[in-house]
């Protein structure tokens, strides 16, 4: 694993959530991300989370954060990407109940676990995530 991606992947993630006073233990990090806290893969090239539907809102409407949306052309979901001067992150907008998702928490951050993982990486289906997929198999 290279520890100086996932140090800089956590360390952009936690400078973001700061500025933005964001929980830390509501931010999901899930596919990529996750892929580099379970050493699947060794860099992602972005950043991606999800945050409840009312800190999404709060951040966004009752701050008046000025963002650029997120491009998301596989989910309905809301997304925006926040910029700060070590990087930038892509908050996506969850409505569902994650009660549902096996997560764990990792500094700070909730994980989704080796198997959730799978699983959302199963829903998609993508021919690049298949990699990622026999890999966290083999993990389970």
């Amino acid at each position: 694993m290279n520890t100086n991606n996932l140090n800089r992947y956590l360390n952009v993630l936690d400078k973001a959530c700061e500025e933005l006073n964001i929980p830390k233990n509501q931010v999901i990090i899930s596919h990529g991300g996750a892929t580099l806290i379970w050493g699947i893969r060794s860099e992602t090239n972005d950043i991606d989370v999800s945050i409840p539907e009312n800190i999404f809102s709060s951040v966004v409407v009752e701050k008046e954060i000025i963002h650029r949306p997120a491009l998301n052309q596989e989910t309905a979901v809301r997304s925006w990407v926040y910029e700060n001067e070590i990087g930038e992150v892509d908050y996506h907008c969850h409505k569902e109940d994650t009660n549902d998702k096996e997560l764990v928490e990792y500094a700070g951050f909730m994980v989704t676990s080796i198997k959730q993982t799978q699983i959302d990486y199963l829903k998609l289906n993508r021919d690049k995530d298949q990699a990622a997929i026999k890999a966290l198999g083999k993990m389970l």
